[in-house]
């Protein structure tokens, strides 16, 4: 029979990667503690950067790569 103390443990978890995968669809607004959501959208014109456009309402993303996807 096992007991408590005997189960597996938890494995330990990333917290730095946790916070960037958190943090890969807000932008932090300035001077303030709070975040926006923005869009997100990989940009063909910039490899490797995302959109910082906010969302429309009931939308993931921005007016631009609403239309796209």
């Amino acid at each position: 029979m096992r007991t408590r103390s005997q189960t597996n443990t938890y494995s330990p978890i990333d917290f730095i990667e946790a916070s960037k995968c958190w943090n890969s669809n807000k932008r932090r607004i300035k001077n303030t503690t709070t975040y926006e959501y923005v869009c997100g959208a990989a940009c063909s014109s910039k490899v490797g950067q995302f959109c910082q456009k906010r969302p429309i309402k009931d939308s993931r993303h921005c007016i631009i790569h609403a239309k796209t996807i």
